[in-house]
């Protein structure tokens, strides 16, 4: 928690075809939250062991993209 800024905010976009929060989520407490539901389980029918994280470039920032096997399951850009 100390490597996330207190006044941190939480942009998602589920592409339509995933949940998603419609408003920003703003503060340390709230986005922590939501990413510790989004991890509570199995994403798409992947379970969390099944899944590998790389660190990349997402639109000139920073970012995650996790995956499995040949499918990408998520982008996070952090900016």
């Amino acid at each position: 928690m100390e490597s996330i800024v207190p006044d941190v905010t939480l942009w998602t976009d589920g592409g339509g075809r995933v949940r998603q929060t419609h408003l920003p989520v703003a503060g340390l407490f709230g986005s922590a939250t939501r990413f510790a539901g989004m991890t509570a389980r199995p994403y798409k029918g992947v379970s969390h062991a099944d899944m590998a994280m790389e660190i990349v470039e997402l639109n000139g920032s920073p970012g995650l993209v996790i995956g499995a096997a040949v499918r990408v399951l998520v982008r996070l850009a952090l900016t």
